[in-house]
């Protein structure tokens, strides 16, 4: 089994990728296409491969924004034991950044109107009225993870929502929080699970099931996610 934190670490970069790759494609530049067109394939290759993480591939193809979160999800339990794999994402990552911090220093964008000009290999931005901005290395565009993202600690909540509840105590936890068990997507626990926080992350009830978990198993220490 491969280190939690390598794992996180992989798919937070994958999934910066895939954002840019699903959000950025056009303005991606001309070394950075390929790496991340073969991470998207691969990451859908793998992921559809596997009984339980196909929907979430093809949901992902159709709708990305709406389901990175469960994408994500899903990546850090497949990559959990497939070495391989994690090392090929890794090393694509490494060239995908070097690529595209190859370019970024010499990124120009209009900010504003008068002519105003941010430039990546200067530390000011200059244009009408001299204003000056420190630091202002210009990344490219795309929302990218910060390592305070709750996705890392989303993933060991599905971990321990597996290794403490069977499927009975699952379904009084839907019950207690108005959510119906039988809606949720998935044949089997994990699937049951996956789909419960994909639920929660999307309408904003990830307080709610913490508060449930806290108050049911009050002897875990369950993680801390907004």
């Amino acid at each position: 089994m491969i280190g939690n934190k390598r794992i996180e670490e992989v798919v937070t970069a994958v999934s910066n990728i895939l954002n840019d790759y699903t959000t950025n494609l056009a303005h991606m530049t001309a070394s950075a296409q390929p790496i991340a067109q073969i991470v998207y394939d691969m990451v859908m290759a793998a992921m559809q491969s596997h009984p339980e993480q196909r929907v979430i591939a093809v949901r992902y193809a159709a709708h990305p924004a709406e389901t990175a979160a469960l994408l994500q999800l899903e990546l850090a339990h497949l990559l959990t034991n497939h070495h391989e794999l994690t090392a090929k994402l890794e090393d694509l990552a490494a060239r995908y950044e070097t690529a595209v911090s190859a370019t970024s220093t010499s990124t120009q964008i209009n900010v504003s109107g008068s002519g105003t000009v941010v430039q990546g290999d200067s530390n000011t931005v200059v244009g009408a009225g001299a204003t000056v901005i420190q630091n202002s290395n210009v990344q490219p565009s795309g929302v990218h993870l910060s390592a305070n993202d709750p996705m890392p600690h989303a993933q060991e909540l599905r971990r321990q929502l597996l290794d403490l509840f069977n499927e009975s105590e699952l379904r009084d936890l839907c019950w207690d929080l108005g959510i119906r068990y039988e809606e949720l997507g998935g044949d089997r626990l994990g699937g049951k699970v996956r789909e419960l926080l994909g639920y929660c992350w999307r309408n904003g009830r990830l307080p709610d099931l913490l508060a449930y978990c806290r108050r049911e198993k009050g002897h875990v220490d369950w993680p801390a996610v907004e």
